[in-house]
């Protein structure tokens, strides 16, 4: 890989990293708030951001599965 090409990359992580920091931290102040539907917000914030997490997840070990020889997958 070129090193502009790894600079950038870099570059954008970093960038995501702490994007993804400050929402934490943003949602964490919301979470602790007084207000009941705000907490309410934040707890279906939270349960939306597991499961689309948890789909991802399901998607990558079902494609790493089917790209598999068939004798070599797991029998579940």
């Amino acid at each position: 890989m070129p090193i502009a090409s790894t600079t950038v990359m870099n570059l954008v992580d970093t960038m995501a990293s702490t994007l993804g920091q400050a929402m934490q931290l943003a949602r964490t102040r919301l979470a602790s708030t007084g207000s009941p539907i705000l907490r309410l917000m934040i707890q279906r914030d939270h349960e939306v951001t597991e499961s689309e997490l948890l789909r991802r997840e399901l998607e990558i070990l079902r494609t790493g599965r089917e790209n598999m020889p068939p004798q070599k997958r797991p029998d579940y």
